[in-house]
């Protein structure tokens, strides 16, 4: 599974370095689609709206020198979905996991259905470890019983970057500090090679003499192709 593009179009003719899938974990009620709606659309609706199974979002986030592609799998907390997202686990790059900072119950989970999720994302044949990001919401409720020091201590017992989030009072600039942190970890392992892969797209590109027309109806296939791949 790669992570890198060849400088393929991101939409609009926007060019990306690097291409990463994370997936939205926890439980249901969380808080997961909500943190989604700041960091998507800047926006707040107040009232509870279940995910069914998996919802697929996309976003350019620019880390250091690299254009990074984001795509964002937003995943169901019900039980009932939870075996049909372990093919994403698999494939993500990184996982944000999301739980509730006024449940005890949601905080609990971690250890006991999520920890689980995780490590079974760690696919042994690619020796690699996924980069995770833990987000305690609510955060600012007045209801909080999940304190900022236990939730640290938590990701940094697991090796976790955490951050804490609450959809009432955050803004998007929020959610995305909070998202570059991950990417940031993504993209240090990536660096090297994204500057060999980068350089190499702009050579080709530079010595591309055809038409503008085929070279954008090869892009546009580029495209489509990935993102079918990704299952988009």
């Amino acid at each position: 599974m790669s992570a890198f593009g060849t400088a393929l179009n991101a939409g609009a003719g926007v060019a990306y370095d690097l291409h990463y899938r994370v997936l939205v974990a926890g439980e249901e009620r969380a808080g997961k689609t909500a943190f989604l709606e700041r960091l998507n659309v800047d926006k707040f609706g107040g009232e509870y709206a279940q995910t069914i199974g998996l919802d697929v979002s996309a976003r350019l986030v620019q880390s250091g020198e690299f254009a990074v592609n984001l795509q964002v799998f937003d995943a169901a907390g019900s039980v009932k979905f939870r075996k049909l997202l372990a093919p994403y686990a698999k494939q993500a790059h990184g996982i944000v996991l999301v739980f509730d900072a006024t449940s005890r119950a949601s905080f609990a989970a971690l250890e006991s259905v999520w920890l689980p999720f995780v490590a079974a994302a760690a696919v042994p044949l690619q020796a690699r470890r996924v980069a995770t990001l833990l987000i305690a919401t609510h955060a600012d409720s007045t209801q909080r019983v999940v304190g900022d020091d236990e939730a640290r201590a938590f990701a940094a017992a697991h090796g976790f970057t955490y951050g804490e989030f609450d959809a009432r009072t955050c803004t998007q600039h929020d959610a995305l500090v909070l998202v570059e942190s991950l990417v940031a970890r993504l993209v240090a392992d990536d660096s090297d090679r994204a500057r060999l892969v980068r350089a190499e797209a702009d050579e080709k590109a530079r010595r591309d003499t055809r038409p503008a027309l085929l070279k954008a109806l090869e892009a546009a296939l580029v495209s489509w192709r990935s993102k079918w791949l990704c299952g988009v």
